[in-house]
């Protein structure tokens, strides 16, 4: 078991898009080489990302990204951003993913200020 109470909050962002459920093992491939690994080695304040499913909503696809910091996180450049999403999209029509919602856009801003962790393994 363990438990942190992190001094400086962690910023995180959350992500939601609709993907086409037989297309989500490459959308899944692509999203880790396009934007994780890409923006990691751009952002050294991306610290984590997860990719979560809603078993209820097929397709639905939430990506939950912890950044060191809020300015760290807004740090990318919006053109990195751009030509980075017109990257992804020369890969998935419209119909086959679609951005829902940035929780930060809609007004909520999450912040991690501790974590608990009761498995052995991590």
């Amino acid at each position: 078991m363990s438990y942190i109470k992190f001094e400086q909050p962690q910023a995180i962002e959350h992500l939601v898009f609709q993907v086409k459920p037989e297309r989500f093992e490459e959308w899944l491939a692509l999203d880790h080489e396009l934007w994780t690994l890409a923006e990691a080695q751009l952002c050294p304040g991306l610290l984590r990302k997860e990719v979560w499913v809603n078993q209820n909503v097929p397709g639905e696809v939430h990506c939950v990204i912890y950044w060191r910091n809020y300015a760290d996180w807004m740090s990318i450049s919006p053109q990195w951003l751009e030509a980075n999403e017109r990257k992804f999209a020369e890969h998935f029509g419209p119909n086959e993913v679609k951005f829902v919602r940035a929780d930060h856009t809609d007004g909520i801003a999450c912040y991690k200020i501790s974590e608990f962790n009761n498995s052995a393994v991590t």
